[in-house]
């Protein structure tokens, strides 16, 4: 729960120099990729567009496609140990994956010469036949937990996101379906506020950027208009409105919250 995560989140920086010197007493295999595939959270690379097909390993950092990210890997015996991406000479992210009987962890920290900063901490409980059955992060003064449900060709994941006092602020609703045909996962839906949005699916993935552009923006004004209807002050909207603020959020950022406000309220 929130105070284990807690601990270990406060307690990184303190950690980092022994962190790394546990990795570097197993003789790690050295080695550069140009993307950060490696989130714990279940249907990462789904939601975030990842192709695991796309993940190489290169000997050599001269190798790695061009304008692309670089992020140097120490991996283990059949396990990757640390990530490392540079934004400078002295500056870097540290990324560490631990793994027991059942949980993974990884930690994020954020270094600049001196200075060690804490950046996030996630946790994933696996059960039977390697199924997530709970994923937890915290960074700071933030909380999330995703509990996944599985039936047939179905799983449903329950996501709630606190502060650091366990007070919910925000939930979320994932529906994904497995099919053959995709091997593997099909479709997620992600419900948010009682609104159903398709956010992955395997039979779109050949549609072109230009395609997929025109279909979120039709999602995203077809579901501003259902939010203002359901709003229980609809007779404020008869007047006009002059300011409309959407705000998209990392926890569940379609449909986007919406806020307006009329002239007279703006210049008060």
């Amino acid at each position: 729960m929130l105070n284990e995560l807690e601990k270990i989140y406060y307690a990184l920086a303190k950690r980092h120099k022994q962190l790394c010197d546990d990795v570097e007493q197993q003789n790690p295999l050295i080695a550069y990729t140009h993307k950060d595939f490696f989130s714990l959270e279940p249907y990462y690379h789904e939601i975030y567009n990842l192709s695991k097909n796309d993940l190489e390993f290169y000997p050599d950092l001269d190798q790695l496609p061009a304008s692309s990210e670089k992020f140097l890997c120490l991996l283990g015996d059949k396990q990757l140990l640390q990530s490392r991406s540079y934004m400078g000479k002295d500056t870097y992210y540290d990324s560490f994956y631990l793994q027991e009987e059942r949980v993974k962890w990884r930690y994020d920290l954020y270094r600049n010469k001196d200075e060690i900063k804490p950046i996030k901490v996630e946790k994933l409980i696996l059960g039977d036949y390697n199924l997530p059955v709970c994923f937890e992060t915290y960074q700071t003064r933030s909380y999330s937990r995703c509990d996944y449900t599985f039936s047939g060709d179905d799983a449903t994941v329950d996501c709630n996101y606190y502060d650091d006092k366990e007070n919910l602020q925000n939930r979320k609703e994932m529906l994904v379906h497995y099919s053959e045909k995709a091997e593997g996962v099909e479709t997620i839906h992600i419900i948010t506020n009682k609104h159903k949005t398709l956010i992955y699916n395997h039979e779109e993935l050949h549609k072109s950027h230009e395609q997929l552009l025109e279909e979120t923006k039709e999602a995203v004004v077809n579901s501003i208009i259902e939010a203002l209807k359901e709003n229980p002050d609809r007779e404020y909207i008869d007047e006009k409105i002059d300011a409309l603020l959407l705000e998209y959020t990392t926890q569940g950022p379609f449909p986007p919250i919406v806020g307006y406000a009329p002239k007279q309220e703006l210049m008060e």
